[in-house]
């Protein structure tokens, strides 16, 4: 029983039950209410009575009707038939069926009728609680069906987020043009991008699994000086860093290394590979013009050094002449003029050699005779014994001139005279000529009949240090100066060339007048 006393509505007067039943109500412990007319029963609709108590017949109702309306109104409530006759097979099957749920009469004692009325109201009260706890139940299933619809909804979308956030990091991973691999501390590798597949030659899902030196560089061992085998654990995120060769094919691979988190014991590391082919090939030629830089100081003050001797050789031998005359040694006489013919070659040289070594002026505008410009690169050429057995053809007309430096000009067409001598070695034709072209510019050839340039070779022979000559024969450089030189005249040079028939450089330069 609860703590708010119950109340039992009875369809009739104190009489029309029974003072019997009325006192076995109240007794049972509820609060009795006679309701005498269908207008009184109206104005309880909004109660909740524990018991609905009726006779067989009240206000001209029926039972049946009666019951009906009573379910109706009150469902909750135990409805409670009372009978002035003995129950028979209708009564019995009413309460069979729910529509009355006891039926009394003055076949029951009062403490009988008493006990049912109570079993009654502990029934109310019990379906009562039984009505609250479905509701409650019913409420916090619907809460949880919210929540769960919720969660699920987050869950989805977290899911969708981190399925997002796999394939972002795999296009990131993958968009990374550098070899990329993730790595244990047996060198198997773990996961990889598809640059890393491209270096092996493999598809990108056989990589895992297999060791990084032998899938990425085809060794059968670690790489040499590769920091994986001796990692310092003491740097922390700080790279170990070291250069590895792919042996295969010379390419020559930055190794950054970083350790990651350990993974079930097993410690990772990010291995980040960048091609430094090219740079290392640059770092080498940076450091052979510091060496030819070198190289070219040091000629200009040998040369410089050896022009004062020179000097005072040919100063002696002038002196000794006029004695030689005086007696009359013929032998003599020839020997001095030989040797200052010979000390005046030389001094030729060294000032040539001199002007060729002499950084240059930023003096573009001087006016360039390229009949004598390419004449001094031969004469400078001359001197070697290569050119010995070449044989000199020159066509340029007189009065075609350039406009540039002297100095700088005369280094590109000694460049140029130079390789087309070493590409006679037994001998030939070394043509040289000039003209004016339709566009108003000046050009210079120098043409030989030598060995000829093989045509893969054709499109590099630019590049700095690429040389066709066995190694110590040449440093690649010149053609690079050359072409260097001649784009800042605003000019061009092109080249043509036939293997086993010779080769031909064509320079273009702004004429004087322009």
């Amino acid at each position: 029983m609860g703590t708010i006393q119950p109340t039992a509505l009875v369809l009739t007067s104190r009489n029309g039950v029974g003072v019997g039943v009325w006192e076995a109500i109240e007794a049972s412990g509820a609060l009795a209410l006679s309701v005498e007319s269908h207008e009184g029963l109206g104005r309880l609709a909004e109660t909740s009575p524990a018991l609905v108590v009726m006779p067989e017949r009240w206000c001209e109702v029926s039972r049946d009707a009666l019951l009906r309306q009573v379910s109706g109104s009150f469902p909750q409530a135990r409805r409670v038939l009372v009978l002035n006759r003995a129950p028979d097979e209708n009564d019995l099957l009413l309460l069979a069926t729910g529509g009355a749920h006891l039926i009394v009469g003055s076949w029951l004692s009062d403490d009988a009728l008493c006990g049912q009325l109570a079993h009654q109201l502990e029934k109310f009260e019990q379906e009562l609680e039984e009505s609250r706890l479905s509701d409650m139940l019913r409420k916090r299933h619907n809460e949880l069906e919210v929540m769960t619809r919720h969660l699920e909804t987050q869950v989805e979308r977290r899911s969708a987020q981190i399925s997002r956030a796999k394939r972002e990091l795999e296009m990131t991973f993958d968009a990374i043009s550098d070899p990329l691999t993730l790595v244990d501390g047996n060198y198997v590798v773990h996961r990889c991008n598809r640059a890393a597949a491209l270096v092996s030659g493999r598809d990108v899902r056989e990589l895992p699994g297999s060791s990084c030196f032998s899938s990425l560089f085809g060794r059968k061992a670690p790489c040499d000086g590769c920091p994986l085998g001796g990692f310092d654990e003491g740097r922390g995120g700080v790279a170990e860093v070291a250069d590895i060769v792919d042996e295969r094919n010379g390419r020559v691979f930055s190794l950054n290394l970083f350790r990651g988190d350990a993974d079930g014991g097993a410690r990772r590391f990010i291995c980040y590979y960048r091609d430094i082919t090219e740079e290392a090939k640059l770092r080498k030629q940076v450091m052979q013009s510091e060496k030819m830089a070198a190289v070219g100081q040091l000629a200009g003050g040998v040369a410089h050094e050896i022009n004062n001797p020179i000097g005072v050789i040919l100063s002696f031998t002038q002196l000794s002449k006029p004695v030689a005359a005086h007696l009359g040694d013929e032998d003599l006489i020839d020997n001095l003029q030989e040797i200052e013919k010979a000390a005046n070659r030389c001094k030729i040289i060294v000032r040539g050699l001199l002007d060729f070594s002499r950084p240059s002026a930023d003096e573009m505008s001087a006016s360039i005779d390229l009949d004598e410009l390419m004449s001094s690169a031969w004469f400078l050429v001359s001197t070697q014994r290569e050119s010995k057995s070449v044989r000199l053809e020159k066509r340029c007309p007189k009065g075609v001139t350039a406009r540039g430096n002297q100095n700088q000009l005369l280094q590109v067409f000694v460049n140029i005279v130079t390789n087309a001598v070493h590409a006679m070695p037994d001998g030939g034709a070394l043509i040289l000529d000039a003209g004016e072209s339709a566009d108003g510019d000046v050009w210079a050839s120098v043409e030989d009949t030598g060995h000829g340039i093989a045509q893969e070779s054709l499109a590099k022979v630019f590049e700095p240090f690429f040389t066709t000559k066995a190694p110590g024969q040449g440093t690649g450089l010149g053609l690079s100066v050359s072409y260097g030189i001649v784009e800042r005249h605003g000019g061009r040079i092109e080249v043509e060339s036939q293997p086993g028939q010779g080769t031909r450089f064509t320079v273009h330069l702004p004429a004087a007048g322009n």
